[in-house]
């Protein structure tokens, strides 16, 4: 079932509910709140959500291929899909700007990746961050011919990575890419990576902090970073880690906040 709630300091309560007849993997919601676009086993359906009393299906786009997530353009035309279990074209750029006439724009072939693998798209949405057992940076400017135009290893074994999970943010900056790593299971690792020349990626810095076993996010993340952008914050179970990265090559810890007197 895909609910729509009402939430305000005062208020939580039930718009509207949908029966869907898939296996939804994904959500995502277009900038404009207008449309949700739910990423299925199989295809990608998107819905009207503009009256959120009366949700309606525009249209639905089937593929071959299992196991996708995607990433939107600001305009919600454009989908990026990575499939972590094809064999070939693990990536697909998708024209959606038709709901009744998806197409498949491009194609990308990348090799192996995680089921966890994540997409992020550059501030001017000229560039695509791939992250995957290590990260890819695609020029997308040409949604029908993208080109990868660099490559980095950040992780300390490329082939340990399937199951366990990836995650990135970028600074809303747009020059450093933050890259959560699970892919060992008694520690997580920051990794800072400066993205300032997309075609020359570079490691600024990588840092531990303990598992956590009982994951929280805020705004659909586990970590987050200030406006500055000056400041990374971790969400944990108990707690919220504060790191200055204002010098990214020299990381440093605040005191944790803790979230039973400041929330997340």
């Amino acid at each position: 079932t895909f609910s729509l709630y009402q939430i305000s300091p005062s208020n939580f309560s039930s718009i509207s509910s949908f029966e869907v007849p898939e296996k939804i993997i994904q959500i995502v919601i277009s900038q404009d709140n207008s449309r949700a676009f739910w990423v299925a086993q199989d295809k990608v359906i998107i819905v009207n959500i503009s009256n959120p009393e009366n949700l309606t299906i525009l249209g639905k786009y089937t593929m071959i291929q299992e196991e996708s997530r995607m990433t939107l353009s600001r305009d919600g035309k454009t989908g990026f899909l990575t499939f972590s279990r094809a064999k070939e074209n693990n990536m697909a750029i998708l024209d959606l700007s038709d709901p009744q006439n998806i197409t498949r724009k491009g194609s990308v072939q990348i090799g192996k990746m995680s089921e966890f693998s994540k997409s992020i798209l550059s501030n001017d949405e000229q560039t695509l961050f791939l992250i995957a057992n290590k990260l890819l940076v695609y020029n997308v400017s040409d949604k029908s011919d993208p080109k990868l135009i660099a490559k980095l290893s950040f992780l300390h074994d490329e082939h340990y990575l399937i199951g366990f999970s990836l995650s990135g943010i970028l600074s809303p900056d747009g020059k450093t890419l933050i890259i959560r790593d699970s892919s060992s299971i008694r520690e997580n690792k920051i990794h800072l990576i400066s993205v300032s020349d997309v075609a020359s990626p570079k490691i600024q810095s990588d840092f531990h902090f303990p598992s956590v076993y009982h994951e929280v996010s805020y705004k659909g993340k586990y970590f987050w970073v200030s406006a500055d952008p000056k400041t990374l914050y971790i969400a944990r179970p108990s707690s919220i880690m504060v790191v200055d990265i204002s010098n990214s090559s020299s990381p440093k810890y605040f005191p944790a906040l803790s979230r039973r007197h400041h929330g997340a």
